[in-house]
């Protein structure tokens, strides 16, 4: 029986075709979770350790002025603003596609949409954002 089928059954009620479902797709599921998972997990830690003293990072190592320290961190900021003000639909595509964990394909079926509209949203998250931080005055944005 294929899967439109037993989601069919499914639909109409019939536990065992759902059964069936959960069965057939378990491990692929439990793959995706682990991914997602671990994606959230470095995320999480790269947060934390940027707002855990990336500024005296940068000030002890010597390469780089406070003023430079002080803009980058400005940047850094603007760049995390724009990014939260983007749709959901944007803004999960460009924070997996960013992560280099996963393929477009992955993230397609994650947020369950076809490769070109996974690309499409991530080109446009891109582009949006990069529109704004011009608009609040870093002109030498991509």
């Amino acid at each position: 029986m294929t899967d439109a089928e037993l989601v069919e059954r499914a639909r109409q009620g019939d536990r065992t075709a759902f059964g069936d479902l959960v069965d057939r797709h378990r491990a692929a599921v439990f793959r995706q979770r682990r991914r997602i998972t671990r994606w959230w997990r470095l995320f999480a830690q790269t947060r934390a350790d940027r707002e855990r003293g990336r500024v005296e990072d940068d000030y002890a190592s010597g390469d780089r002025s406070p003023e430079e320290t002080l803009a980058d961190d400005r940047l850094r900021r603007d760049i995390a603003r724009e990014i939260r003000s983007l749709s959901p639909k944007l803004r999960d595509a460009l924070l997996l596609a960013q992560s280099g964990e996963y393929s477009y394909e992955d993230i397609g079926i994650m947020v369950n949409s076809p490769v070109g509209t996974v690309k499409w949203r991530v080109s446009e998250a891109r582009r949006l954002v990069k529109k704004r931080l011009r608009e609040c005055g870093y002109a030498d944005v991509g």
